[in-house]
């Protein structure tokens, strides 16, 4: 027959309590245990039971164990029915261990010992007996919807400015208050952590094949009542309790209060159980993807055929992703597209603003022009067959027109007014290479070039443009101490502007060179505005292109072809073939977008004319005006082709030889504030101009030695002006040799720009000659 237990008073509690927990399981709910500990000892004695019985337990004292405690506070609702509340939740687990009150105790040794297999045992029945009916509840009603379920599950939630853990429990369990409720929860972190949206930020590398990513979250911390806060966090801030813990310190919010199980299970809440949109933030803008050209107001697909217009926080949705163009910097923005509400009447203004556009600049400068923008929609194609793609360069003086023609040709783009950079000692070119990472395909603008060579206030871009006319980025070093380097992508067009032009060939060779020499008189000024007004509609231009992008690329492509052949028919060679026919295939491709310049057709012939006149006019204009590189051809010539006419059947010898120039493998030189370790070329400038002279050679018609001398010291390749070097003193006598005073030039600087290199071959050779030379 069951026993009748009496009725316990606060006072038998005090008794019977401190004995009946350690016949309790280490299974048993630590927050039961300091719940009915404070409800029947006070704060500080029960908090000092607690701790002794996690002691005589052998359990190290959870970390948790203070904030655990405060927390353990009965509702009033138990604290009125405290019988009922000890007697169900911690008396009944102690009597299946052997447990007994004091006042059913018989005999002198009445109090046993709590037997540990009983203990254990019950522990094992108490974890099996809770999970055996959560697991067949869970299956019972599997199929039923979560609203209809008898309970409900474990999870991490938001609630009431906090994130708890919410146990198992039956939801005829959940008390009426919210506030006896919460009770029952294990409070987490101190506020409410809503994932608003995922942000993606994909990272393009050279050389990587597989798209690569970083995501971070946009997060709302909130505890409902002082504190509301929107950050970002990054993933390395969400992966650990510390790092996380120190996040929410950071913005005012306590640490995370749970233990690391917890954390795993709120860390799967934050990526998992939270429903937010992911947004991409793409790396550049332009043609990003092949066939789909991003700009800040919405992307076109022209696989499709269709346009993804922006919403009002510039995020284009495009199927299941939400897509966001970098924002740039600021010295450069990114394009919006003007999408036109008719075609047809787009068309026809877009025709009479470039008109009165050729008014101004001419029809040569504003038709090259405006081939060059249709060639940039098709230039990833032309990179990838051709492997290069020309620089676009507008010389010209002030007042010709050339800086408000360089404006209208990025409205075509969308770009705004202004929007282009210079190079100086404060924009570095460092810095203009991280910008040119932004656009793929379409135009990067820079403004104002000067010649290093003439000004030595400027950066040499002799490299970066020889790259950049390849697609080729560019390896910056790292801040660190392993010579490590970050390799940055260059994916877009050139266009230049300056009243410079460069003179290394290598250069000219990579650039489609317009001539601005009108200069603007009072009544084209006054219809300047005409234009310049209407510039944000410019844009419609490549959005019509866009519209019929294949049909355009068809025709583009025939036409470069016919051109290529054009071009090599009339005695042009390399690269200028290629950089014209693409601009002329654009040109042509222009009345098929715009009707009302079909007299363009008509006019190609002539237009191919005068073009062909312009590549001649250039090549003459950069022999005239290049004197520092047609010293450098005549070298070379006199070097390694020309024999002296004074030389024998039998003996041989160049009109230049070392007698006038000699190579070092390795010297050191200081230059520019930092030390030149390796390759060096001496010139004897002295003896070898005169024997230039006496040849009559061209260079020596053009200029002079102390000009030559002087853009030789204002070069990249100067290193040293008057050195001492044993040089042969006559040909005659080849094992004599004298000091002479020569100028030092720097052969990877020569190297790199492709100037000298048989030279410095044929130096080379002469170098490893001279012990047999000075033996003999």
């Amino acid at each position: 027959m069951e026993k009748v237990y009496p009725e316990n008073t606060n006072y038998s509690h005090k008794t019977d309590l401190k004995e009946a927990i350690y016949y309790l399981p280490l299974e048993f709910g630590h927050q039961t245990l300091y719940k009915s500990l404070r409800a029947v000892y006070g704060e500080e004695d029960g908090k000092d039971l607690a701790v002794e019985w996690f002691a005589k337990a052998k359990i190290a004292l959870p970390s948790t164990f203070d904030n655990d405690w405060e927390e353990a506070i009965l509702p009033p609702y138990q604290k009125q029915n405290l019988d009922d509340y000890l007697s169900k939740h911690l008396y009944a687990v102690a009597r299946e261990s052997g447990w007994a009150p004091k006042a059913f105790r018989k005999g002198k040794n009445t109090k046993k010992p709590p037997r540990k297999r009983n203990i254990k045992e019950v522990g094992v029945r108490l974890k099996s007996s809770e999970k055996l009916e959560e697991g067949l509840t869970k299956a019972k009603e599997s199929g039923l919807p979560e609203s209809n379920r008898s309970y409900i599950s474990p999870h991490i939630t938001n609630m009431d400015g906090a994130c708890y853990f919410h146990p198992y429990m039956k939801k005829h369990d959940v008390p009426e208050q919210r506030d006896d409720y919460l009770d029952l929860l294990e409070k987490i972190v101190d506020c409410e952590v809503i994932v608003e949206e995922a942000i993606e930020i994909l990272l393009e590398r050279p050389g990587q094949q597989v798209e690569d990513k970083e995501v971070r979250y946009k997060l709302r911390l909130t505890n409902r009542k002082d504190k509301d806060v929107i950050t970002v966090a990054s993933f390395e801030e969400l992966t650990t309790m510390a790092h996380f813990s120190s996040f929410l310190v950071s913005k005012g919010f306590v640490k995370f209060i749970g233990n690391s199980e917890r954390f795993d299970q709120f860390h799967s809440f934050l990526i998992n159980e939270q429903e937010y949109q992911t947004v991409k933030k793409l790396t550049s803008w332009g043609e990003y993807k092949p066939g789909q050209f991003l700009f800040e107001n919405g992307l076109f697909d022209v696989n499709r055929g269709l346009y993804y217009p922006a919403d009002e926080q510039n995020r284009i949705e495009k199927g299941h992703h939400m897509l966001s163009c970098p924002t740039g910097s600021d010295l450069i923005r990114p394009p919006r597209l003007s999408v036109p509400e008719d075609m047809e009447e787009s068309a026809r203004f877009l025709a009479e603003k470039f008109n009165l556009w050729e008014s101004f600049n001419g029809r040569l400068n504003v038709r090259v022009t405006l081939g060059y923008a249709v060639a940039c929609l098709f230039s990833r194609h032309i990179v990838e067959k051709e492997g290069g793609f020309p620089l676009l360069f507008k010389f010209g003086e002030r007042g010709t027109g050339k800086s408000s023609s360089m404006d209208w040709f990025m409205s075509l783009f969308g770009y705004q007014s202004g929007n282009r950079q210079s190079v100086s000692k404060q924009n570095t070119i460092k810095g203009l290479i991280r910008n040119m990472t932004l656009p793929t395909c379409f135009p990067f603008f820079l403004d104002d070039y000067r010649n290093h060579e003439t000004n030595n206030q400027v950066p040499d871009l002799t490299s970066p443009i020889l790259n950049w006319y390849h697609r080729i980025g560019t390896s910056m070093a790292k801040k660190s101490t392993d010579n490590q380097t970050i390799d940055t992508r260059m994916k877009a067009s050139v266009v230049m502007t300056g009243n410079d032009k460069p003179f290394d060939p290598a250069v000219l060779s990579r650039l489609i060179i317009l001539n601005y020499k009108k200069f603007l008189t009072g009544g084209d000024l006054e219809k300047v505005p005409e234009v310049a007004q209407h510039t944000h509609r410019f844009s419609e231009f490549t959005y019509l292109i866009l519209s019929s992008y294949d049909e355009m690329k068809g025709h583009y492509m025939d036409f470069l072809e016919g051109n290529k052949k054009a071009l090599a028919d009339k005695g042009f060679q390399g690269r200028t073939v290629n950089n014209w026919a693409y601009v002329m295939a654009g040109i042509q491709c222009v009345p098929y977008i715009l009707g009302d310049l079909g007299h363009w057709q008509d006019e190609f012939e002539a237009l191919k004319s005068e073009i062909h006149e312009a590549i001649r006019k250039e090549i003459v204009h950069q022999k005239e005006h290049n004197p520092l590189h047609e010293f450098f051809q005549a070298l070379e010539y006199y070097a390694t082709q020309k024999i002296d006419s004074g030389s024998e059947y039998n003996r041989r010898f160049k009109v230049l030889d070392h007698r006038h120039f000699r190579y070092k493998a390795f010297k050191e030189f200081e230059t520019g504030g930092s030390i030149y370790k390796g390759e060096v070329l001496y010139l004897n400038l002295p003896g070898l101009w005169p024997v230039l002279r006496d040849l009559n050679a061209e260079v020596t018609k053009q200029t002079t030695l102390p000009s030559i001398t002087d853009r030789l010291e204002q070069s990249s390749y100067f290193l040293a002006r008057s050195e001492q070097i044993l040089l042969t003193k006559d040909i005659d006598e080849p094992g004599k040799e004298s000091n002479r005073r020569s100028l030092v030039l720097n052969v990877r600087q020569l190297k790199e720009k492709e100037v000298l290199e048989e030279l410095i071959e044929k130096a080379k050779e002469y170098e490893l000659q001279r012990p047999a030379r000075l033996g003999g």
